[in-house]
Order: C-alpha cells, then sequence, then structure tokens
C-alpha cells in the first residue's frame, strides 16, 4: 500500500501514473508492481480514482455546499483507512471509516442532485439503497460495479461490535472498492475522468476484472 498526496496542478500538463504516484521512472515503478501487469493495472486505476476524485470535487466546489462538506468528509475517512492500513496491525475497525467513505460519497452526489435530506435519512446507513437511487438519476458506467461491490461491504452498524473476518488482502480491496464507488460519484457530474483513458486502453471490462 502507498500513500499518495494528489498535487495541485496550475496551467496545462501532462499527467503519468508513475509521475503521479511518486516514482521517479516508469521502470522504479513496473519494479514495485513486481513486474506484474495485474498489480500495475490496479495501481493505475487507483491513480486515476483518486485523481478524479480530488479534481472533481474542486470542479463543484461553489455548487452545493452541503454536497461538498460531504465529499470531504469521504475523503478524510479514505485517509484513515489508508494510514490505518501502512500502519496498523490489526485493521478490524477500518470497516468503519470504509463504509463511510462510501456512504458520504453516494450521499454527497445524492445531495448534489438534490435528493432531500428526509429521504437521505430514510435511506440511512444502506449503501446498496443509495447506489441504487444514484444510478437511477444519474446512470454511469460504473453501476453494473458499484451494484456488486456495495453487497461486499460488511454491515457498518453490525461491524461496530463485531469483528469482520477478512484478511489483509480483503481490508486493501474493500479500501481500493471504496475509493472507486466515491471517484464515481464524481465522475458521473463533472468532466474529471481519468479512468476513462486507462479503460480505453485496456477494454471497458478491465476493472471489472481486478474485483472478480
Amino acid at each position: 500500500v502507498r500513500m499518495v498526496t494528489v498535487p495541485v496542478v496550475f496551467g496545462t500538463c501532462t499527467v503519468s501514473v508513475h509521475e503521479g504516484l511518486g516514482f521517479s521512472s516508469h521502470g522504479e515503478f513496473a519494479s514495485w508492481c513486481r513486474q506484474d501487469q495485474g498489480i500495475a493495472l490496479k495501481v493505475a486505476f487507483s491513480f486515476a480514482d483518486i485523481f478524479d476524485l480530488t479534481y472533481g470535487r474542486d470542479e463543484v466546489a461553489r455548487s452545493s455546499p452541503d454536497a461538498i462538506e460531504m465529499w470531504t468528509l469521504a475523503l478524510s475517512h479514505l485517509e484513515v483507512t489508508t494510514n490505518g492500513i501502512i500502519g496498523g496491525f490489526d485493521l478490524a475497525a477500518l470497516t468503519q471509516s470504509i463504509c463511510m467513505t462510501v456512504e458520504l460519497s453516494l450521499k454527497a452526489a445524492l445531495t448534489y442532485l438534490e435528493v432531500t435530506e428526509k429521504e437521505l435519512r430514510a435511506i440511512g446507513h444502506n449503501n446498496a439503497e443509495s447506489a441504487k437511487l444514484l444510478a437511477s438519476l444519474k446512470p454511469h458506467r460504473d453501476d453494473p460495479l458499484i451494484e456488486r461491490l456495495v453487497h461486499r461491504l460488511p454491515p457498518y452498524v453490525g461491524s461496530r461490535y463485531k469483528r469482520a473476518e477478512l484478511n489483509r488482502l480483503q481490508m486493501i480491496d474493500l479500501a481500493l472498492a471504496s475509493q472507486f464507488i466515491a471517484s464515481s460519484t464524481m465522475r458521473r457530474l463533472t468532466g474529471r475522468d481519468f479512468a476513462k483513458m486507462i479503460e480505453n486502453e485496456e477494454g471497458p471490462n478491465a476493472r471489472h476484472r481486478l474485483f472478480d
């Protein structure tokens, strides 16, 4: 797991995955990925997701203060998850920050689309229902995969009192899934879509294969 800080870019520039991840060359990046194309592709998508999420938030910054606040909190929970995976031994508590990243980002998009607070309260912590509503209001190519992934999340309330029996790699996969879902809420509302460029090169089902 690698912590990435997305830079603030002014003007026009070329963005490469290995430089965005802090590697000095593509060779160094490939070595970190153990020369494994599957790992490299998953990392590239992960970088695209955090890029689309952070720059997308900037693009809608003046549109809906309540939605922006929720996306900002979602990013904060994502940071908690990343720090926990990097520095932690027992990762069970991270199911809370993973679930909240998903819940807050989905509800941020719904708020942006003028779903009322009363309607959001009725949904509660049911991320599957939030995802279903978002897909109906603003459909996107990511929706079939999001539908699969939200059903893999441990129950938010239940995991407060009982450990989810997940190993480290399974927890990392959930963390990456939460980051993907959060970024998709932005991709459907803004012009930010770094992920689409990767899909154009690797094929439309490339990301789906990573979560099989």
